[in-house]
């Protein structure tokens, strides 16, 4: 990677190259891993390096993830501090399948955002039967929606008390309904403001889809209505947003034009815990089939099982990511895409 530029292909379809299009009968490999039922962390963990699904050839946990990770036009703190935060908001959903795969367990990824300006309040959960508090009558929050694909959620009943699990970054951490939060030393967090709820105590934190809340089937895309039983959830998550513009703000102007030309991937690949991908992006494209038009963004950053509904951040789109969908097969090639810019 390193110095050597090359620029993304931004165009339509009536100049899209003729090695860009696809066959008839083109094939679509779906990143969204069963799972059988098992409390085993290493059953969970499958090893990505030897998957013969998996794409691209580079993952790092991102508890590992430093700026010599990143390629050399990168390979800046500004970089690396907006990355981190970005990674807050990644998140692994296990949901139940319907229909013809009814029971079984899928993993999958996706990001969170807030849906509104301050947290709701339930003054008794909603969700029949919680699975977090026993069905006894208790408080819930709400106000975080969260994006996947539409092929790993296909069903409203499957975005129902479907699992969805916050800052799991390491093998066998303990999910919680409720956290404890390391208090800032500085007291102070990236925009200057003042906070103590941003440095967390390592723990993961469990929330659950209440009903699916929009559907973009020309875009694999769905978006949960979540409930989760700590409303801190809701502070970090909006202030993760806060601190991801005024990251962008401060951003060079030559970093902002590599980020143009890279994408990176923030993903739970076979459900194990959160890693990041770097590579370049190959090109944000618009096809049509029939009457209706798609877009596609592609890239090279690598991926595997379990990455659907991963955010794909890109400086073309710096305040929200895409969201990946799979990788396909070309004539010449495959590729990383997403359908949701």
């Amino acid at each position: 990677m390193g110095n050597q530029k090359s620029t993304p292909r931004n165009h339509n379809n009536e100049s899209q190259d003729e090695s860009d299009s696809e066959d008839e009968d083109v094939k679509v490999i779906l990143e969204i891993e069963e799972r059988a039922d098992s409390d085993n962390a290493e059953s969970l963990t499958k090893d990505c390096e030897t998957c013969r699904d998996m794409y691209g050839s580079k993952m790092v946990d991102v508890r590992n993830f430093s700026l010599s990770c990143l390629p050399e036009a990168l390979r800046k703190q500004q970089v690396l501090d907006y990355i981190l935060i970005q990674e807050k908001i990644a998140v692994k959903i296990q949901v139940r399948k319907c229909g013809a795969m009814a029971g079984r367990l899928f993993e999958a990824s996706g990001w969170a955002c807030v849906s509104e300006d301050l947290v709701t309040e339930y003054a008794s959960c909603p969700l029949q039967n919680c699975p977090g508090n026993g069905g006894d009558s208790h408080k819930a929050y709400g106000g975080i929606t969260v994006y996947t694909n539409e092929h790993v959620i296909s069903e409203k009943e499957e975005g129902v008390n479907c699992k969805i699990i916050f800052f799991y970054d390491r093998d066998g951490a303990e999910c919680k309904e409720n956290f404890h939060l390391k208090e800032d030393p500085s007291g102070r967090t990236m925009d200057g403001t003042n906070s103590s709820l941003f440095s967390l105590s390592g723990e993961c934190i469990l929330a659950w889809g209440m009903c699916v809340k929009q559907v973009r089937e020309n875009k694999d895309l769905v978006a949960l209505e979540t409930i989760f039983h700590d409303s801190r959830l809701f502070n970090i998550i909006q202030t993760s947003f806060t601190q991801l513009q005024s990251a962008w703000v401060k951003m060079p102007k030559e970093l902002k034009k590599e980020l143009m030309e890279h994408v990176i991937v923030i993903s739970h690949p076979h459900g194990r815990p959160k890693v990041v991908s770097v590579d370049k992006l190959i090109c944000l494209e618009e096809a049509t089939e029939g009457e209706k038009a798609t877009r596609e963004t592609r890239y090279s950053a690598a991926t595997c099982k379990g990455s659907s509904g991963a955010p794909v951040v890109s400086g073309h789109y710096p305040y929200r990511p895409f969201t990946h969908s799979s990788k396909k097969e070309f004539k010449d090639r495959i590729e990383n895409y997403s359908l949701s810019y």
